[in-house]
């Protein structure tokens, strides 16, 4: 009796964690039979979909939300091994007006006795804002590269080692060298006082302005 209370006791305290783990996760975590009907859906995964946890409950998954991904979830059932996802696009077919979400999500089996897939846990976190903070950047880099390469004015990105890290096509003119030769060679030497140059840019590095320093920019021609 002491060892049946004792196996009682434990398997009560695993499940009391798996269901401050399940209910309480910042993650949306969904329990799906293998027909992909709903089982339970946590709190984290109502509100990511705007509702109410008991709206799912009896309902197919992709009865409510139809999509391609029917084909991984029924290869997961067949094949018995989790599948994992990045910034995979979906829209809501109830929530237009979200237009296209991310999500990294993770589909992974669950068997039963007889080693077959009895259910399906998906767990999924929402990166939209992630998704257009870097299309977002991205767009702001070719920006920034339009502008530069426009210039008529030779433009060059230096490291605090003093390497040059880019240049416009204006630089690649006045010094008649590609981008490609000219990218991580040290920028004093374009010069014809080279010493100057760098003791110029360390001086603007040491004291955080800019000032003018009158240079010549040497041609890989030598004039």
């Amino acid at each position: 009796l002491t060892e049946r209370k004792r196996a009682e006791q434990t398997a009560i305290e695993q499940f009391k964690l798996a269901e401050t783990f399940f209910s309480s996760n910042v993650s949306g975590l969904v329990i799906l039979d293998r027909n992909f009907d709903f089982v339970r859906v946590n709190e984290a995964y109502a509100r990511a979909c705007r509702k109410e946890i008991g709206e799912f409950e009896g309902r197919n998954h992709f009865d409510m939300y139809p999509s391609d991904t029917q084909a991984i979830f029924e290869d997961v059932v067949r094949s018995k091994r989790p599948f994992t996802t990045f910034t995979r696009a979906f829209e809501f077919p109830d929530q237009p007006e979200r237009g296209t979400t991310y999500w990294d999500w993770t589909l992974a089996p669950i068997l039963d006795a007889k080693g077959e897939v009895g259910y399906l846990i998906f767990s999924l976190n929402e990166v939209t804002e992630r998704k257009r903070a870097e299309e977002h950047q991205r767009t702001a880099a070719l920006y920034a590269r339009s502008l530069i390469e426009a210039s008529l004015d030779p433009l060059v990105t230096i490291s605090p080692a003093g390497k040059i890290t880019d240049v416009n096509k204006a630089t690649e003119e006045m010094t008649g060298t590609s981008r490609d030769r000219l990218v991580g060679t040290d920028f004093a030497d374009y010069f014809t006082e080279p010493d100057k140059a760098r003791a110029g840019y360390q001086e603007v590095l040491a004291r955080g302005y800019v000032r003018d320093y009158p240079l010549t920019i040497r041609h890989n021609s030598g004039h």
